[in-house]
């Protein structure tokens, strides 16, 4: 019965849609990103142009790093106090992705995840992303309350 379920799912038109919609998403970035690289390679030489790509991922990378310690020192403080910390949460899925997408190579996703260090756009993605995972992340401040870590 559970294999009818698996396959009755492939048959629903959201599901569908949003696995075409990512397959596409998935093909066309890594094209665009190349198209890109290349485009701006002629412009200012392909040396340069790695070395940016490079350096914003590594310099992003390292941003991100330093900027999820505050927010998780942040968020044990506030469950230290009793509370549960929904604002650092929702920062650190956005800081998460933003530094996701700057380790990916590329200047597109490179520019989305400067976008998202933006504190709007961090929290409008980490809200996104917490909203999905609310029961869980409950589940492991009740955890980290008890055992006071």
């Amino acid at each position: 019965m559970d294999g009818a379920r698996f396959f009755a799912r492939f048959l629903d038109a959201d599901f569908v849609v949003r696995l075409l919609l990512t397959l596409l998403l998935v093909s066309l970035l890594p094209l665009a990103e190349i198209v890109l690289i290349l485009f701006v390679a002629d412009l200012i030489g392909r040396y340069l142009t790695f070395a940016i790509v490079a350096s914003i991922g590594l310099l992003g990378t390292l941003i991100a790093a330093r900027r999820l310690r505050s927010l998780l020192e942040a968020a044990r403080a506030r469950i230290r106090a009793g509370a549960y910390p929904a604002a650092e949460l929702d920062d650190v899925a956005g800081v998460l992705v933003a530094g996701l997408l700057l380790v990916a190579p590329g200047l597109i996703t490179d520019a989305a995840g400067l976008l998202v260090f933006v504190p709007a756009v961090r929290r409008a993605v980490g809200r996104l992303i917490t909203r999905r995972l609310q029961r869980r992340l409950a589940e492991v401040y009740e955890y980290l309350r008890l055992y006071d870590l």
